[in-house]
């Protein structure tokens, strides 16, 4: 008798996680979501990946899980899926394969997201090279080149989120100054913003309703996304400069959900040595 096999993806992100069940042929079966954050506003992601990972694991309609692959932010060892560190979940040296393997007597696979979704986006694509940047509570990249995930001699190539923009500029959770993350990121907007609200006297608005703002053309809420796109861009064109990728791939909350701040990126950003540029959503 054939059974089914299954296979289950998860995304661990900043303010969600989310899930994905495919079937052999690579087809969705069920997806579901849940917030990092619980009731109380207490970061409580690994409670949130369990919730994940039980409510898949009972979609297969007798059939079996036969992988799971997990993806999340921070230095990740592929080979022993570990996170060494994560500064958006709080972690250090976390064997969470092994943990995940565990629980779900499943094969368990641990990556960095941003590099995930560049070997997907290169997948989907058919590019030997590519460079994939995601812009959500934070900023992320991952590297395609020849056709396989660069990741450098320490493990941290690709991170554009680090690159210097502002010669002793705002400081970074990494420990410097300057990071285009500190300007571009979701999070470094909204904290700019609040600050600005708070001196102001206007009403408090978070990043959902900031970007509404601004595609609704408040021109505060437009400059402040003009200003995070043209350090983004700087970030980006230096990237093209240096690595020469076939395609760059924008993705993340913010880019899917603010067609502006990618019109921004895409229009400051050159597109030279034939590296072309795309948004993961389709903007």
């Amino acid at each position: 008798m054939y059974t089914k096999e299954y296979k289950i993806g998860i995304d661990i992100g900043g303010t969600k996680i989310l899930g994905l069940l495919v079937d052999a042929e690579h087809r969705i079966v069920k997806e579901c979501q849940y917030p990092t954050f619980n009731e109380n506003g207490i970061l409580d992601w690994k409670e949130a990946l369990y919730k994940t990972a039980s409510y898949l694991c009972r979609q297969t309609e007798a059939g079996t899980i036969g992988h799971m692959s997990i993806a999340c932010a921070g230095l990740i060892n592929t080979k022993t899926g570990t996170i060494v560190y994560s500064q958006s979940l709080n972690v250090h040296q976390l064997k969470l394969a092994d943990e995940l393997a565990a629980a779900f007597a499943v094969p368990v696979s641990l990556y960095n997201d941003a590099d995930a979704a560049a070997f997907a986006e290169a997948a989907f694509y058919q590019k030997e090279s590519l460079l994939y940047i995601s812009v959500g509570t934070s900023i992320g990249s991952g590297l395609i080149l020849n056709g396989s995930i660069f990741n450098g001699a320490g493990g941290m190539a690709g991170e554009i989120g680090h690159i210097p923009v502002e010669l002793g500029g705002r400081s970074c959770p990494c420990g410097n100054n300057g990071c285009v993350r500190a300007y571009a990121s979701g999070k470094a907007m909204e904290q700019e913003a609040l600050q600005w609200q708070w001196e102001n006297g206007q009403k408090r608005l978070l990043m959902p309703d900031i970007l509404s703002a601004a595609e609704k053309g408040d021109p505060y809420y437009e400059q402040l996304l003009q200003d995070a796109a043209s350090r983004l861009a700087q970030a980006a064109a230096a990237s093209v400069h240096l690595l020469n990728p076939s395609m760059i791939v924008f993705g993340g909350g913010i880019i899917e959900n603010s067609p502006l701040y990618f019109k921004y990126t895409k229009n400051i950003c050159p597109c030279r040595n034939s590296s072309r540029i795309f948004c993961h959503s389709g903007h």
